[in-house]
């Protein structure tokens, strides 16, 4: 009986931890390529503004960054001021070098009630081989 009971348990903590996993499972927001991106910041009109937020630390920010964009660090995100002055409805960007702390500043970017939050595929390595293959 009480091996019975052991075995319920672990299949009941099992199937709860499958199912905490599918329920809290975060919805990958939209990518952008780079060359839609700089097809969008080439047609853009000043009140289609398109906001591009480098989540990478402000040294490696310093070295080369995608211009106008808006240096945040991604320790710094949640506590930003500089998102309080953003729209919730506005269309931004969040790029890093390769694309892994863009992809998790973009889903907190989502959780906060951002409407329309793209991450740059392949990252600033991606736009900067982008870059020189078309220009």
């Amino acid at each position: 009986m009480v091996m019975g009971m052991v075995k319920w348990v672990i299949m009941v903590t099992v199937l709860g931890f499958i199912g905490w996993h599918f329920i809290n499972k975060p919805i990958k927001g939209p990518k952008i390529s780079p060359q839609e991106l700089k097809e969008l910041l080439d047609s853009k009109h000043a009140e289609d503004e398109i906001i591009l937020i480098d989540v990478r630390e402000s040294d490696e920010f310093s070295e080369n960054s995608i211009p106008g964009s808006i240096s945040i660090p991604l320790g710094d995100l949640d506590t930003s001021t500089v998102l309080q002055e953003i729209s919730k409805e506005s269309q931004i960007v969040v790029v890093c070098l390769s694309g892994c702390r863009s992809e998790f500043a973009q889903q907190m970017l989502l959780d906060m009630g951002f409407k329309h939050v793209y991450d740059l595929s392949g990252g600033l390595a991606n736009w900067s081989s982008e870059s020189e293959s078309s220009y």
